[in-house]
């Protein structure tokens, strides 16, 4: 059995981007049956959406965020032409969000999370 690591984009489109766990660096981890939708041969299934086949071990490593192993790159434009990312808070964004966007977010988030420890103090 292998689980299949996989782009927030190739999650979402599978529907699987709310019930599957997520990896340290914002991936997710399908079933090799989720695949199914793409291709009955996980081969092609996994060079069409760039992912890639990971042991239960792997997995768990890539969970506590122990390791990383790269994704390919999608053979079919439907899964790999805008890329997409999941925050911190488990929401999946589009990459061409803007940096002025992020950075506003990180400034509230910064001044929120000094308010929670100045009053922790």
């Amino acid at each position: 059995m292998y689980y299949i690591k996989t782009s927030p984009k190739v999650a979402k489109l599978l529907g699987h981007d709310s019930d599957r766990p997520v990896t340290a660096d914002g991936n997710f981890l399908l079933w090799e049956g989720d695949m199914d939708d793409v291709s009955h041969d996980l081969n092609d299934a996994l060079t069409q959406t760039g992912s890639v086949a990971i042991t239960p071990e792997e997995a768990k490593s890539e969970q506590r965020g122990k390791s990383s192993i790269p994704l390919n790159d999608p053979t079919n434009d439907i899964y790999g032409s805008k890329e997409t990312s999941v925050s911190e808070s488990g929401v999946s964004t589009d990459s061409s969000s803007s940096a002025k966007e992020a950075t506003a977010s990180d400034d509230t988030n910064t001044s929120t999370d000094n308010k929670e420890s100045e009053a922790t103090v």
